[in-house]
């Protein structure tokens, strides 16, 4: 019965590892794109 609640809360924290890393991935695009739209404005600028 130990064995089982450990694997639960094993799927659990799996569950939110992949869910915050996801999260950290849409961040880095959205980062991504920023630096991007930047360039391309200080490129029209100059």
């Amino acid at each position: 019965m130990h064995n089982l609640g450990l694997l639960s809360n094993n799927n659990r924290l799996a569950g939110e590892m992949s869910k915050t890393s996801t999260i950290k991935v849409e961040v880095q695009f959205s980062l991504e794109d920023l630096f991007k739209a930047v360039e391309k404005l200080t490129q029209s600028i100059f």
